[in-house]
């Protein structure tokens, strides 16, 4: 396909994600999964080379990709913006190191974005917790439990 599997880690699940006080991702925290996706094959040996980073079968519902000479990646769009006015989140290539990280982290963005507005005391992670393991390939993970 192009590129690594996936790591099992919480923070990538919407149940788990660190964001700022504005509910965004909190970058610092995904920075720790640029290393796992180096390496990655450029666009053209991807499934989908019009959609870098993608795995067959997924959604790009409410996400669009971009390339322009200021750099290229993954934008996720609010579907209802509490201004009333746009508002996305841009993953760049270049930042991440990968197409299909930008891709997982705007796809988890716009998945944030689209849960209804829950109670103070059952909002998703709002800080870096030290009971969240580090990243472990979907693989590995699997191996284990076996």
């Amino acid at each position: 396909v192009g590129f690594a599997e996936d790591p099992v880690d919480l923070r990538l699940t919407v149940e788990g994600a660190v964001c700022t006080g504005e509910g965004k991702l909190c970058s610092a925290t995904y920075a720790a999964f640029v290393s796992h996706f180096r390496g990655e094959a450029p666009p053209e040996q991807h499934a989908d080379p019009a959609r870098p980073g993608v795995r067959p079968g997924e959604s790009v519902v409410g996400l669009r990709s971009w390339r322009d000479a200021k750099g290229a990646g993954w934008i996720a769009n609010h579907p209802s913006p509490p201004s009333g006015k746009s508002l996305s989140a841009w993953y760049s290539m270049r930042k991440w190191g990968s197409w299909r990280l930008a891709f997982i982290l705007a796809r988890l963005q716009r998945q944030l974005w689209s849960q209804p507005p829950a109670a103070p005391a059952e909002s998703p992670a709002s800080s870096v917790s030290a009971s969240v393991p580090p990243a472990v390939p979907a693989a590995a993970a699997a191996a284990a439990a076996a």
